[in-house]
């Protein structure tokens, strides 16, 4: 009775029973935020995910509440000097994993919406090529 009550419910919010059985779930762990000065309106976000699957997968946006905008950016040494360069997909090999962190690819957060403490968190919502989505809660860190 459960699983028959467990497949109509997922009918009706538009899911297979079986939805995700085939696709492995991301790890994602580490996320967080520099803090900066309220008077700053941009900021980095940075993050690791492990794809544990067979397959890849892209990281292809990202949205939050907390910002006006978020976008993916890639540090890169070209002639002798260090850019950043938006990016439209970081990719996740199968059983490997992306890391987001300071001095190489993160995600640019930009006009926070609200004033963010040490402690506090934003939550930024992780687009994936696949159709997923993940809400993850970046920790502000000093």
């Amino acid at each position: 009775m459960t699983k028959i009550l467990i497949s109509i419910l997922l009918l009706l919010a538009g899911l297979s029973p079986c939805a995700g059985a085939a696709e492995a779930k991301l790890d994602i762990a580490g996320a967080w935020i520099k803090h900066l000065p309220p008077v700053m309106q941009v900021r980095a976000g940075y993050v690791r995910i492990r794809n544990p699957g067979t397959q890849a997968i892209a990281l292809v946006g990202a949205d939050s509440a907390d910002f006006g905008r978020v976008e993916m950016h890639e540090t890169l040494l070209a002639d002798g000097t260090m850019k950043m360069v938006k990016s439209r997909r970081f990719e996740v090999p199968p059983g490997g994993e992306l890391r987001l962190e300071p001095g190489g690819r993160h995600l640019m957060l930009i006009k926070p919406t609200r004033d963010l403490a040490v402690g506090d968190t934003a939550v930024i919502d992780l687009h994936f090529d696949n159709g997923l989505s993940y809400p993850v809660a970046f920790v502000i860190r000093p």
